[in-house]
């Protein structure tokens, strides 16, 4: 059920006109990116890539997805940039708590899921 509502809300490009209908469209929006990522499991690094998503009001993004080279890339990233695009829209002029959110440096498999690896090396 929840596919078919996503699917109605992309393909009729429907505009939110309340709170609560841009907040649900912005939560099916990141389940069909989390369900998109998660349609592979990680069994090698290589063949994962980084994106980021949403944004936050003072800049940068919200958060970085991990995401497989062997899914729909086109269709995965324009999911991603709708919801940023959707997301950025939403929270404009809304306070932020302008915190840095670091780009994970890899990606690595643990258990078939992908799990990011950060660089701590200063550099001078």
């Amino acid at each position: 059920m929840q596919r078919v509502i996503f699917a109605f809300l992309i393909l009729f490009g429907l505009s939110a006109c309340t709170k609560q209908d841009t907040e649900l469209e912005l939560q099916l929006l990141m389940n069909e990116i989390d369900s998109m990522a998660a349609q592979t499991t990680c069994t090698d690094a290589d063949d994962w890539r980084i994106t980021p998503i949403g944004s936050k009001g003072c800049g940068g993004p919200l958060a970085y997805k991990a995401y497989s080279s062997q899914i729909d890339t086109v269709k995965f990233l324009k999911y991603v940039k709708r919801y940023t695009d959707k997301q950025s829209a939403y929270t404009e002029g809304m306070p932020s708590d302008c915190l840095f959110v670091r780009m994970p440096a890899a990606v690595r498999c643990v258990d078939g899921r992908a799990e990011f690896v950060y660089s701590f090396a200063l550099d001078n």
